[in-house]
Order: structure tokens, then C-alpha cells, then sequence
């Protein structure tokens, strides 16, 4: 009270109530926060879904088996159906962002296992990890690609190995197989990348990889054979061997040779060479330009056979390369042409001989052509006393076939 006897009169306060958030809620928002920004940094690595085509899936488990390359993850398997036809397995992946610009028209997929290829044991590491799916993507740009069909086999090279892919031609493949080493002077210089069946199924095309810096070595005039297995040869020193490689033995191969002197340029991609069936046949190929010549016998031409040396004097210089029956209308009667080739540069300064080069000697040859069969005595007994080699006798002639004094005996 005051001194007045009245009442003090007290300030009133006033009451505010304040909204907030009670802390039950922080745990739940926290919750929701982290979901969200877990499920945007999901689908910001989320790169597109494809699907693989193999012939079987052995080895692969949806949810589990992984694509890689270089061992970097790029996908996920999801799902693995048998296709519509029951011909293929189909298998859905579900990529990596990082992967969408390697997924072209030239990339290249296969299931990693352990196996037995080229000569190499691959995926080893699988027997603890379990299959995997392994790309190759192209160094090259392609299309953007979706649905794939897996290869069976692993590649032979990676995409980043430089060099250059020749074609060579050969009747037959032989014991040369995917992956077959190819050497340079006993160097593993390259590899076989697998072949192409041409000419109704006659000739076989290999396609032969040559890595570099060793390309260079490839001129047009190079000669290429098949190193594979072992070469016996007996000659007055002895019994000579000859083998590329335990390698080249195994799984075949292929070597091939440039000349020292050679002025040719290296040979381009895809340029085209024959494919020898030894050492001995490539060399003998190699010695200068080959002359093909073809001569018609309207007798008989017994012991005549592809692969029978043309022979100079005792020597080697050609051989023949076909023999057939053919009916000539304008005689009316049946002959044998008989094509064969000659290693012009056997015979030193033979152009001179002709005053022109060796190529054109050819235009001397053909007219009149002849078999003979020469007859050597031995101590065993022959039907005719002698054991009989087949050689030709070259005469130079004109084009009616007349024959001129010069000769050359072949």
C-alpha cells in the first residue's frame, strides 16, 4: 500500500506461447532427408539398361554377377530369361552412368571364366569371385547401342593395340587357329585374329595382326608361311631341323620375311599376300618376280603333279603349280595344261640374256613347251631299269610355236 492508504497497483505480465518443433520429429525428417538424397545420388549413377544375348548363361547369378572392364565395375546384373525362340539366354544389366559412352555398335561382351585360350589360361581369379561379364569397348566411335549379342570366346586383342591387320590367302587352314602366334626373325611380333572362307569354299583368308612398331617391316614383297609343326630336312650335312617356337608347335603359327635390299614401301591394311606352305616354298618364292607360265602336252604326263620342281641344269628353279585335262575344240582332241612358275632371279643377269627385264621374258616362253622324262640307273630294279624324275624342257619359241635355235633347258 502507499502512504495514501491505496493499493499498489502491480504490472500485469504477458503470456506468448512459441511453436516449434518437437524433437521426436528431428529423427523421422533426418530420416526422410538422408532417403532422399540417397535415392538422387542412386539415380545420378544410374546409366541405361541393356541387354546381352549368349548361348548359355553357366556361371552368371542375377543380382550377383557383375560387367567390368579393366576390372571397373560398369553394371549389375538383373534378370536372366531364356528368349522367345529357346535358342538364346538373355541377359538384363542395369549400367553405371560411366558406362554409357563406352555401349556402341562396336562394343564387344563375354562371359570371364577359367579356360584354356590362345595359348593362355584366363580367369583364374573368377574361381573365387565367381563368373563375370567382361567388355571391350571399341577405341574407335560408334552408334549407341542397347541390346548386344555376347561372344562365345574372349577377344584375341584389346581395342588400344596399335598395329595393322593384313589378309593372307591359302588353300588350306591347317593347324593354324584363333589366336596362332605370328613371328618376325623369331620374335613374337603379332597374332591371328581368325579367317573368312572365299571362292565357294576353295581358298581360305586368314586375317593376321601385326602389332606395332613391327608393321613396318611388312612390304609388299614380304613373304609369309606356315610356321607350325617341325621342318625336317636331309641334306648332305646331316638331317637339318627347323621350328618357329614350342609355342608355334602347339597351338601352329605363322613367320614371315622381308628382303634386306627391299625399295618397297610398307604394305597397307588389308593388303593381300599368299600364304606359303613352309619356309622352303616361301624362300624359293621370294627369290625376285615369279614367271607364270602355262604349257599344253597332248601326251602323257605320268608323274606330273603339282609341287614337281622345274629344274635348270640339276637345279631347282620352279615348279609346277597345276595340271589339268582339258578338250581344245581347234585340235579336237584332249591336252593337259600344265601352269608353272619360275623363279626368274635363280638364274643371275638372265635379263640380260634377252636384253629386257625378267618380267618380260615370259612372252618367250610359252610357245614350245615339252615333258621329258629323265632316267637315272640305280641299284634297285625298276619295270625300265631306271627311276624316272620328271622335269620340263623349256624351248624359247614364237607365238605359232616354232621353235628358234636359242634354248633354255628347265
Amino acid at each position: 500500500m502507499t502512504d495514501s492508504g491505496r493499493p499498489v497497483e502491480l504490472p500485469t505480465a504477458g503470456v506468448r506461447r512459441r511453436r516449434r518443433i518437437p524433437l521426436i520429429w528431428i529423427v523421422p525428417i533426418l530420416t526422410g532427408l538422408i532417403a532422399i538424397w540417397l535415392a538422387w545420388d542412386t539415380f545420378s549413377k544410374k546409366g541405361p539398361t541393356i541387354t546381352i544375348a549368349f548361348d548359355s548363361g553357366a556361371g552368371l547369378t542375377a543380382g550377383q554377377s557383375q560387367i567390368k572392364y579393366k576390372n571397373v565395375v560398369m553394371g549389375t546384373v538383373k534378370t536372366i530369361t531364356v528368349s522367345p525362340d529357346l535358342t538364346k539366354v538373355i541377359v538384363t544389366i542395369e549400367t553405371v552412368r560411366e558406362a554409357e559412352p563406352l555401349l556402341t555398335d562396336k562394343t564387344i561382351f563375354w562371359v570371364v571364366k577359367p579356360e584354356l585360350f590362345a595359348g593362355n589360361i584366363t580367369g583364374l581369379e573368377t574361381l573365387i569371385s565367381g563368373s563375370y561379364i567382361g567388355m571391350r569397348p571399341s577405341a574407335d566411335s560408334g552408334t549407341a547401342k542397347r541390346d548386344f549379342i555376347g561372344e562365345q570366346d574372349p577377344p584375341v586383342l584389346q581395342a588400344w593395340t596399335k598395329g595393322t591387320t593384313y589378309k593372307l590367302d591359302s588353300k588350306r587352314l591347317g593347324s593354324i587357329s584363333l589366336g596362332s602366334p605370328i613371328f618376325f626373325r623369331d620374335i613374337e611380333v603379332g597374332t591371328v585374329l581368325g579367317w573368312d572362307i572365299g571362292d565357294l569354299a576353295s581358298r581360305v583368308t586368314i586375317h593376321a595382326f601385326v602389332r606395332a612398331p613391327y608393321d613396318q617391316y611388312v612390304h609388299a614383297d614380304s613373304s609369309f608361311w606356315n610356321a607350325s609343326g617341325i621342318s625336317v630336312k636331309l641334306a648332305g650335312d646331316g638331317v637339318q631341323l627347323r621350328m618357329e617356337s614350342l609355342r608355334a608347335l602347339l597351338l601352329g603359327g605363322i613367320a614371315f620375311e622381308s628382303p634386306r635390299d627391299t625399295k618397297q614401301p610398307a604394305a597397307a591394311a588389308n593388303n593381300e599376300f599368299p600364304l606359303y606352305r613352309n619356309f622352303e616354298e616361301a624362300r624359293a618364292a621370294g627369290l625376285g618376280r615369279q614367271i607364270r607360265l602355262l604349257s599344253y602336252f597332248p601326251g602323257s604326263v605320268a608323274g606330273l603333279e603339282p609341287g614337281a620342281h622345274v629344274t635348270l641344269h640339276g637345279l631347282r628353279i620352279g615348279e609346277v603349280t597345276e595340271v589339268d585335262l582339258v578338250y581344245d575344240p581347234k585340235l579336237d582332241r584332249v591336252v593337259v595344261p600344265v601352269h608353272y612358275r619360275i623363279e626368274a632371279g635363280r638364274v643371275n643377269n638372265i635379263a640380260a640374256a634377252e636384253q629386257t627385264d625378267p618380267e618380260k621374258l615370259a612372252e618367250t616362253y610359252p610357245a614350245g613347251a615339252r615333258k621329258e622324262t629323265q632316267c637315272r640307273t640305280t641299284n634297285f630294279p625298276r619295270p625300265n631299269g631306271c627311276d624316272c624324275a620328271t622335269r620340263l624342257r623349256l624351248l624359247v619359241g614364237d607365238s605359232t610355236g616354232t621353235t628358234q635355235n636359242k634354248r633354255f633347258v628347265i
